[in-house]
């Protein structure tokens, strides 16, 4: 039977899944368990674990054996929030593998003919879409040329504030037993946004003259603790409890952006005279989310209210704004080559194919970002991609009417303080973006830590007075 691109996709995805739980379960992946779960014979089960081999997700150890490289898996973990795709796994250091040995590079490119992605190591189609266009681009693309060849130019910072921001948060699941038996269940939701405006003099980063800021602030009340701001709980109701979990998620990405743009306005209103760039990490506007239930259209509501508060105070005092995303799954450029040049990409993002098509210091045109189901209408939204070394890097911006000159500006300031990524981080991009992701989730692990211990405290208190009331 001949396999399509998108059955062998879909196949080899699953199979990933189920060595994944194999592997959390016993440690190692062997032959026979996963002959078992995966329901496919032996042969094309051999055939498909080969093809994870090559792609660096799984070692084969001998005996029918298999242990997932976990350093590579859980970096991914960690960067994306949750279980990688295979697509997440066409990297920058799959790319470098491919460098160093023909063998690699002849069975990457066996894998990505079955994914239906063979183009994008074809030289020829390299040069194509490199070069100029054999018929006008699409409106929406700004120029003549899909990609612009070693445009990206390393300035001098001197006098320059580069200010990043992040946020992060986790959903916990907690049990309180009494003699082993539940008595109580909680989900906490941990949130953290922090900023870091990074002031450059003579081409280095200031750190004394830099700023930080996290929030939540902790602060120490006598007391009842006042709850005063804003109305700490959110009860979801629906008649799929199984849809709890995801709308649990959802609400805690909400309040995350939520307390993220409040910390995006105190910064800029604070020190946004004298901000060059300012830098957030992900998307500027979170992406659309078909919703029904009235607490989450309310967050999702406070959400945009915040984000145009934002753009307002951005605008007033004239700072660039832009987004920064990496292992982006958006898909726009693909599109684009797909329609303009006729090829049949399909399964990857722009992120994979662009690690192919671009140089170091090359960027992609600029494109007006079309109008996505489930977000508000924003004009002039604009956005392009950048290639530092072998990452690529997403960035988008809301233009004030001069969308080439303010391209110019984010491409010059991002690849100019652009930092090899720390050992100890999981992103790369600008020095200040990195450093307020890495903050953000240290002040999210903080709190974490914090509220599990008062919670513990709390609730062994609760059942010490209990027993104090039986007698």
């Amino acid at each position: 039977m001949v396999r399509t691109p998108a059955v062998y996709y879909d196949k080899l995805s699953a199979i990933l899944r189920i060595c994944l739980d194999l592997y959390n379960k016993y440690g190692v992946v062997s032959l026979d368990k996963l002959i078992d779960e995966a329901n496919i014979g032996e042969r094309m089960l051999r055939e498909y674990l080969k093809d994870l081999v090559a792609l660096n997700i799984l070692i084969y150890v001998g005996g029918g054996q298999y242990l997932v490289n976990q350093d590579r898996v859980e970096s991914l973990i960690r960067l994306l929030g949750g279980e990688p795709k295979i697509v997440d796994f066409i990297d920058p250091s799959l790319v470098r593998g491919m460098k160093t040995s023909r063998e690699i590079t002849v069975r990457i490119t066996r894998i990505f003919e079955k994914l239906g992605i063979k183009d994008v190591l074809d030289i020829r189609i390299k040069e194509r879409v490199r070069g100029e266009p054999q018929k006008p681009l699409p409106q929406s693309v700004l120029g003549d040329k899909l990609i612009l060849s070693g445009v990206c130019r390393k300035v001098i910072l001197d006098d320059i504030r580069i200010s990043g921001s992040a946020s992060t948060y986790v959903v916990r699941d907690y049990s309180l037993n009494i003699h082993g038996e539940p008595f109580a269940f909680l989900t906490i939701a941990y949130v953290g946004a922090s900023a870091f405006v990074g002031y450059y003099r003579n081409n280095m980063l200031v750190v004394d003259e830099s700023v930080v800021r996290s929030i939540p602030r902790f602060e120490v009340y006598e007391g009842r603790s006042p709850f005063i701001e804003e109305e700490p709980f959110y009860e979801l109701v629906t008649e799929y409890p199984e849809l709890l979990g995801i709308g649990r998620k959802l609400a805690a990405r909400l309040i995350s952006e939520l307390i993220h743009y409040k910390l995006d306005i105190e910064i800029l209103e604070e020190f946004g005279d004298d901000i060059d760039l300012y830098i957030r990490y992900h998307s500027l506007l979170p992406h659309g989310y078909i919703i029904s239930a009235r607490r989450l259209m309310e967050l999702q509501n406070k959400v945009y209210g915040a984000f145009e508060k934002f753009l307002e105070i951005a605008r007033k005092k004239n700072v660039v704004v832009a987004g920064l995303s990496i292992k982006s799954h958006d898909n726009l450029f693909v599109k684009l080559l797909n329609n303009h040049y006729g090829l049949k990409l399909m399964n990857v993002n722009d992120d994979n194919v662009l690690l192919f098509l671009l140089n170091d210091g090359d960027t992609t045109a600029v494109v007006n970002r079309p109008v996505e189901r489930g977000r508000v209408r924003i004009d002039n939204w604009y956005e392009f991609y950048m290639k530092i070394g072998d990452e690529i890097l997403k960035l988008e911006y809301i233009s004030y009417g001069k969308p080439i000159e303010e391209y110019a500006k984010i491409r010059d300031l991002v690849y100019s303080s652009y930092v090899v990524r720390p050992a100890q981080s999981v992103i790369y991009g600008p020095g200040p973006v990195v450093m307020a992701y890495d903050r953000a989730q240290f002040h999210a692990n903080e709190i974490e830590r914090l509220v599990r211990s008062i919670l513990d405290g709390t609730f062994r208190s609760f059942m010490r007075a209990m027993r104090r009331g039986r007698r």
